[in-house]
């Protein structure tokens, strides 16, 4: 019989099975995985706080900074969906070592433009191919400069961190921080300033918060203690 046959000859040919993808091949092989932060979904909201507070400072206009969801997204396919023109400012975190970038697309520069020279809410629109002037990229950089102090401030309840613009890139190909199918994390930040304004994304390299990522995915930090560390210092 057929049962004799197979144990002559070792039995039926097993079944092989797909194994599971495992450490690298599976965060290269397949889709983004999103790895839950739980401190970091606390440090976007507290910028967005920030950003809306400091943004109306620099404008002298009643400014509004609603920051979208953090969603994962691999670095290349980040910088294929760059809309140009754009300025995309490559910021470094000095404390870890790593780098983040901050993409401005051409509504808010425009609008920002404007705004600092005094003009009308005509919502101006860039030239397509035309180069940012050195005012506009001077403009651009105050306000980048602006964002990364607060950047540095919402990230003070995880850890210390100083953000600072290394430069301006305006082809995304040149804004590769990492390899192209590094994982990452991204989120919108949409600022209104009465009936203009625009949009900054944010990318952060998994491997650029990789110092505090333990920091990050905890979900209540206690070893941080609350109030002003200033005060508290002149109280010890």
């Amino acid at each position: 019989g057929q049962g004799d046959i197979d144990s002559l000859f070792g039995g039926p040919e097993p079944v092989v099975e797909e194994r599971p993808r495992r450490g690298l091949e599976a965060l290269f092989g397949g889709a983004v995985r999103y790895e839950r932060l739980p401190m970091l979904e606390i440090v976007v909201d507290r910028l967005a706080r920030l950003l809306t507070t400091s943004i109306r400072k620099f404008t002298a206009d009643n400014a509004e900074v609603v920051i979208d969801r953090i969603r994962p997204v691999r670095v290349g396919a980040f910088l294929d969906t760059v809309t140009l023109p754009a300025l995309i400012g490559v910021i470094r975190i000095e404390e870890w070592d790593g780098y983040c970038l901050a993409t401005l697309d051409s509504k808010l520069i425009g609008s920002i433009v404007d705004i600092l020279l005094g003009g009308r809410r005509n919502a101006l629109q860039p030239i397509e191919g035309r180069p940012y002037t050195p005012i506009e990229r001077t403009f651009v950089e105050k306000l980048v400069s602006v964002v990364t102090q607060d950047l540095s401030r919402a990230f003070e309840v995880v850890a210390p961190a100083t953000f600072r613009l290394e430069r301006f890139e305006i082809t995304p190909g040149y804004a590769l921080i990492t390899k192209p199918t590094a994982s990452a994390v991204t989120f919108r930040a949409e600022i209104t300033m009465e009936g203009r304004g625009g949009t900054v994304d944010f990318l952060l390299p998994y491997a650029a918060i990789e110092p505090v990522r333990d920091l990050l995915s905890q979900e209540v930090l206690g070893r941080k203690q609350g109030g002003d560390s200033i005060w508290r210092n002149h109280l010890i």
